[in-house]
C-alpha cells in the first residue's frame, strides 16, 4: 500500500514571517525525509506571488 499525502491551500504558509516559513517549509521536508514519502503541495491558481 503506498501513502501520497496531499497539502492543500500551500498559499497560506506565505501568512507568516519569512523565519516561519522557513520553518514551516523546513518542517514540511523533515516530515518527507523520516517518512521517506514525497509530499504533494498544491493551491489555487489565482494565488501569485
Amino acid at each position: 500500500m503506498s501513502f501520497l499525502p496531499f497539502i492543500d491551500e500551500i498559499h497560506n504558509a506565505l501568512a507568516g514571517q519569512n523565519n516561519k516559513q522557513r520553518e514551516f517549509l523546513n518542517v514540511l521536508r523533515l516530515i518527507g525525509n523520516e517518512l521517506k514519502i514525497p509530499l504533494i503541495c498544491v493551491d489555487t491558481n489565482s494565488i501569485r506571488i
